[in-house]
């Protein structure tokens, strides 16, 4: 069961991706610097506090199709640029690739090394990483550590250590590496669930193979990991498929989405660090969209039209209702982003055999909604946008895919050019991305050629 969702998921997510860059109706934008304010991190007044401040630093299942598996902070995006199998060892799961970094500052997107004349092929260059299966980059609270987390699924057959789920903590400038963890071969990191870190723990979920009414199946558990020792502690166990650590209360506890399988109703249930059940909220027969420590939006997809609720965390009420006159998603509803009263959603429709996006911003503030207008103009042909990112005041959106060459020197020496499907990314004003104005400044990628 468990692999059946998250292929459905991943389809999905896929499937959005891949039609949410076609062409639609033509509108300007203009290519010109856009200034982001530099921002320092709130560090809390008492350095012991600071410690136990938490913050969300990867998505879940729940986050729309922008969701990647890489580091955002408020300087730059990290994220893996996987180097093809063929250039990996046969019959291994361990598999390599370059820790790539944009760089809002200058507006570059570079491999995250700074010696000249690197090849990036070896543990020797702070831009080369080498993982097994999947790798997940995230960074701690204050943004002083950067971790990748890699490896792991219930049914896969380890050929030594190396390959087995690990997690590698490093500088911000990818120096200074040290295995952190290093799980055992029955265990894995569960995906589907988000990854909460403070400066000195992360909390997360891992599957462990155990009995369950006399079958072997994997048990989810949310754990806490020290970043100083690597330490895990089991705080509680959780359903495999259907309770998701999803965000963060005030800073300081969890929320974890739980459903009712025999009622088929979803509540959400704050957690705190030793794993105590504080307080549950619901039932919710909808489908969640979005947290936070205050409210909560969700939409009802089972009639004839489409509404969009939000609650309030607080007292339970409906401080929002926003009525649809669309037909329900076919393929599911994602927030793409949330602030000040307006939501920007994305649904998947079937239309005929083809999963289209269709894109909506949802206003609580007048309970109206309008279609996404914001776009990207290049060549004459339009795209839409999507944030992957964002900062203070700023996001890092994708506007389309173009298939790039990138020049790859293997382990041996050997220089090889492959053809990569490479995001075109570009940063926008807060303000613009919700105001429909196609004020951008283009990524200059650096990585990638011809």
């Amino acid at each position: 069961m468990k692999l059946d969702g998250i292929k459905a998921t991943t389809i999905i997510v896929l499937i959005m991706i891949i039609s949410l860059f076609s062409a639609c109706s033509s509108n300007g934008n203009d290519d010109i610097p856009v200034e982001i304010p530099e921002e320092e991190i709130e560090i809390a007044e008492d350095p012991e506090e600071s410690k136990t401040q938490l913050i969300r630093v990867t998505g879940n299942k729940h986050d729309g199709p922008y969701l990647e598996y890489g580091a955002k902070t408020e300087s730059g995006y990290y994220e893996l640029l996987k180097w093809p199998n063929e250039l990996n060892k046969e019959a291994s799961l361990v598999r390599t690739g370059n820790i790539i970094y944009t760089d809002y500052a200058t507006a570059q997107r570079i491999i995250l090394c700074n010696v000249p004349g690197c090849a990036h092929n070896s543990d020797a260059c702070t831009g080369y990483l080498s993982y097994s299966g999947f790798c997940v980059l995230f960074t701690n609270y204050s943004e002083t550590k950067l971790y990748a987390l890699s490896g792991g699924d219930y049914d896969v057959s380890y050929n030594d250590e190396s390959e087995l789920p690990s997690i590698i903590q490093m500088d911000m400038d990818g120096s200074n590496r040290k295995e952190l963890v290093r799980l055992a071969s029955d265990e894995y990191f569960s995906l589907n669930s988000a990854i909460i870190a403070s400066d000195d723990y992360l909390y997360t979920c891992i599957s462990k193979m155990g009995e369950i009414n006399g079958k072997i199946k994997p048990i989810k558990s949310l754990v806490q990991i020290s970043l100083l020792d690597g330490s895990i502690r089991y705080l509680m166990e959780l359903n495999e498929m259907w309770d998701v650590l999803t965000s963060v209360w005030e800073d300081k506890e969890l929320i974890i989405s739980h459903m009712d399988t025999s009622t088929d109703e979803s509540y959400l249930w704050r957690v705190s660090t030793e794993g105590e059940v504080l307080e549950e909220f619901g039932p919710y027969k909808q489908e969640t969209l979005y947290y936070s420590s205050e409210q909560i939006l969700t939409a009802e997809t089972d009639s004839s039209v489409c509404i969009i609720n939000r609650y309030d965390l607080k007292n339970g009420e409906n401080t929002g209702h926003v009525e649809m006159s669309i037909s329900p998603p076919s393929g599911g509803v994602f927030c793409n982003q949330y602030e000040n009263e307006i939501a920007h959603l994305m649904f998947a429709v079937l239309e005929g055999n083809e999963f289209i996006t269709k894109e909506y911003l949802i206003d609580f503030n007048t309970s109206e909604y309008r279609e996404m207008e914001l776009d990207y103009k290049e060549n004459g042909v339009t795209k839409k946008v999507g944030a992957v990112s964002s900062t203070e005041d700023a996001y890092l959106v994708i506007h389309g895919v173009e298939q790039r060459y990138v020049s790859i020197v293997d382990k041996d020496g050997i220089p090889h050019k492959y053809e990569y499907p490479v995001y075109q990314t570009a940063l926008i004003l807060k303000d613009d991305y919700w105001n429909n104005r196609p004020v951008y400044q283009n990524i200059d990628d650096k990585v990638a050629v011809g």
